[in-house]
């Protein structure tokens, strides 16, 4: 007889079933405290429970519970998604840096460094504005302020991102003057927001270098990374340096694939990390929304404090487990992918290397 095998494996339940879940029962611990919203749940319970297959109440009960699991999946793939572009690509990628970045010291670019205080502040500024939003949804001044602020934003990347990618060539003298004009434009409309944006930017960067001094999320020392570059760039025939930005991440992926390719057994130990990694991510954005759910229910119901209290509360954690996502990321996934691919690659190249 053949073993059964379960479909699922350890990624999918951490990633695609528990987080979905655990918003599932958030959203029905926050009925409790809104009117609206529980009404709303009502509806969808009534139409469950109306549901009847051929007066067979074993095969509804098997088609609702299979139709939940299926929609079950579906959002836990959708808070995947979210939470690799909006965490992962936008926070991380553009405004934290990603921990290879760190811990091998590479060098900015002015672009780079502007790049990354932008997105941070952005960051803060959607950190700030969620607490006002939860706490004072009755004063209109602050609605009026955060359209202001989001229509900023959006030019500001559109316009920012437009300009890294042309050259300041004869042929796009036109659009840089159009580029100058709008732009300039901006800071003069929204000049308030933009000395704001600025001055948030150090307080950012006061309190990202605060949480790496207490996880201690150092880079590596000199001398590691002088030999580390030149492990790479013998085995590879690349600069490493070279090789990550923006829209590309060799430098990273090639030593990720060779050792899940020469080393099993650690490449298992980073795959079960890699999964806890993800699975904070996704917490985190579970979270998140669940304090956008209650800034639209205070919405309508703008005097309930126990909601803003309860949007508070999951706004917090949401912190709290993005914080915790960036150093299993840092401290127990790419610094121990990196040292594996050292350690495996002074082992079997370092006398041809001459690394001393």
């Amino acid at each position: 007889m053949k073993d059964v095998k379960i479909p699922f494996s350890s990624f999918d339940i951490f990633s695609n079933f528990i987080p979905p879940f655990i918003l599932c029962s958030g959203v029905y611990v926050l009925q409790e405290y809104s009117k609206h919203l529980k009404d709303f749940i009502g509806i969808l319970n009534n139409i469950l429970i109306g549901v009847n297959i051929a007066n067979s109440k074993n095969l509804t009960i098997a088609i609702i519970s299979l139709t939940m699991l299926l929609l079950i999946f579906c959002l836990g793939h959708t808070l995947m998604a979210l939470s690799s572009l909006i965490i992962d690509r936008i926070f991380v990628g553009k405004g934290f840096g990603y921990p290879i970045e760190h811990l091998l010291k590479f060098k900015k670019t002015k672009w780079k460094k502007f790049s990354n205080k932008f997105y941070k502040t952005i960051c803060f500024m959607i950190l700030i504005y969620t607490c006002l939003l939860l706490w004072f949804p009755y004063v209109k001044i602050i609605y009026i302020f955060l359209i202001h602020l989001a229509t900023y934003i959006v030019l500001k990347i559109l316009l920012t991102e437009a300009r890294g990618l042309i050259n300041k060539d004869a042929e796009n003298a036109i659009f840089i003057k159009i580029y100058n004009h709008i732009n300039n434009n901006i800071k003069i409309y929204y000049s308030v927001l933009y000395v704001l944006t600025v001055g948030s930017a150090v307080i950012v960067e006061m309190l990202f270098n605060l949480v790496c001094d207490i996880f201690r999320m150092h880079p590596f020392k000199d001398g590691f990374i002088s030999n580390f570059e030149k492990l790479y760039e013998n085995m590879f025939k690349l600069n490493l340096k070279n090789e990550f930005h923006d829209y590309d991440s060799t430098a990273f992926w090639l030593p990720y694939c060779t050792t899940h390719n020469t080393q099993p057994n650690s490449s298992q130990s980073l795959s079960t990390i890699r999964t806890m990694v993800y699975f904070s991510r996704s917490l985190s954005m579970v979270f998140a929304v669940m304090t956008c759910i209650c800034i639209a229910m205070l919405i309508i119901e703008p005097y309930n404090i126990s909601i803003s209290i309860f949007g508070s509360i999951t706004l917090s954690i949401s912190v709290l487990f993005f914080i915790h996502y960036y150093n299993m990321f840092y401290n127990y996934y790419t610094k121990q992918m990196l040292r594996n691919y050292y350690a495996s690659a002074v082992i079997k190249y370092g006398k041809d290397f001459q690394l001393k």
